[in-house]
């Protein structure tokens, strides 16, 4: 039990200092507004069950931490849907009471005193619990915010081994946000920590040297790549595993057999997400995918620089209408204070961020873990309401 403390410790130390231009950004923000307390006035008010509406926080409260929110790059839309969550949280409480009060005048009418006595000591108990911070309340909405879109769509993980192999993954997006450096990162996750038999397409072929680079980054990894300049044909015969004049393997002397793969990472080309051209040919090669192999590509994500902001909610949109996104990797966490914006994907997009990249090294893409995240930048290494010393599931790392 110690070690796995000192594990979990040790991971979210360093999660936390990859993240900290965003962490002193949202502290810089919220700290004080977070310390604050419910007023004795306000916390006896909350006791009273004929006020199913009382408030635990002042309206200027409620304000401040909507602005410090807004200034967190989380967006005004976002940053009032967490606020209204807060003030949700209020009546909950309230209505909460209410039904306690109403279960101990049930219990009142029993005849056994013994059992009146117990009950009414356990409500007693109950009622004189101090109210919830309103650090400990927002902490909680913006958990239940950043995995809701996973909760929504019901989709298994990519290594889960939930779909007939080879799964395809589509990655796409704009030039310059770290794409072909992703893809990398993601082959080295698949085929060196997760086992998999992993295939790359580069198919990004309009980017001067572009494919060059992508085979450099798989021949230092130890993945096979495939390449040709009809990307279309050699999705198929990569999926019907076969050789034809259109495509060239490297790293490997014949293709993969078919369905011998556990994995296909889809490289695609950098393309502005104000044209719509370019936009329809990520349609031909989910077509391509498709053709060989019924619901392929199962994974359509897009890279998004966390250092853009609104741009990079801007490109999300367009990319979701085109390519059917299904999921968002934010690069360059560690160098921007604009992390906050991953509310925001969630929140308008419903898209999950499924890995976030916080370095250049090819370990430094991680799964994006939302409570490890919102304890980061909340500086919340242990909960203080369940005083528990390892607040984060060994599970969810």
């Amino acid at each position: 039990q110690k070690n796995t403390t000192t594990t979990i410790t040790k991971m979210f130390n360093y999660f936390k200092s990859s993240i900290s231009k965003t962490t002193n950004k949202i502290s810089s923000s919220l700290s004080s507004i977070l310390n604050v307390a419910p007023s004795s006035e306000q916390a006896d008010s909350v006791n009273e069950t004929t006020q199913q509406q009382a408030q635990l926080f002042s309206h200027q409260t409620l304000k401040l931490l909507e602005e410090g929110l807004f200034k967190c790059d989380v967006g005004i839309t976002t940053s009032r849907y967490l606020v209204d969550q807060v003030k949700g949280y209020e009546k909950r409480m309230a209505l909460q009471r209410k039904s306690m009060e109403l279960r101990r005048q049930m219990q009142n009418t029993v005849v056994a005193k013994g059992n009146n006595a117990a009950q009414d000591e356990e409500s007693a108990q109950n009622e004189q619990q101090e109210p919830p911070s309103l650090k400990s309340i927002l902490r909680q909405e913006m958990i239940d915010l950043l995995n809701s879109p996973l909760k929504k769509q019901k989709m298994p993980g990519l290594f889960d081994n939930s779909f007939k192999k080879p799964v395809v993954l589509m990655i796409c997006g704009v030039n310059g946000v770290g794409k072909t450096t992703t893809v990398a990162k993601l082959c080295h996750l698949a085929a060196k920590e997760k086992q998999q038999n992993t295939l790359l397409i580069a198919g990004d072929i309009t980017r001067a040297a572009a494919v060059d680079q992508l085979q450099v980054w798989a021949q230092r990894i130890g993945v096979p790549m495939a390449k040709g300049r009809n990307i279309q044909r050699v999705i198929h015969d990569v999926l019907l595993g076969r050789q034809t004049q259109d495509t060239t393997y490297v790293g490997i002397a014949q293709p993969p057999k078919r369905n011998s793969l556990d994995l296909v990472i889809l490289d695609t080309a950098g393309r502005l997400h104000n044209k719509v051209v370019q936009l329809n040919e990520l349609g031909s090669y989910a077509y391509a995918c498709h053709y060989i192999k019924r619901g392929a590509p199962e994974f359509r994500w897009l890279v998004l620089d966390a250092s853009t902001g609104q741009t990079a909610v801007d490109q999300a949109k367009k990319f979701k209408e085109k390519a059917n996104l299904n999921g968002i990797i934010v690069t360059k966490m560690d160098g921007t204070g604009k992390g906050g914006v991953v509310f925001r994907i969630a929140h308008e997009l419903q898209l999950p961020v499924t890995y976030i990249g916080v370095g250049e090294g090819l370990d430094d893409l991680k799964p994006f873990d939302a409570e490890m995240f919102v304890d980061a930048i909340l500086d919340e290494v242990n909960s203080t309401e369940s005083g528990q010393e390892d607040s984060i599931p060994v599970e969810q790392l």
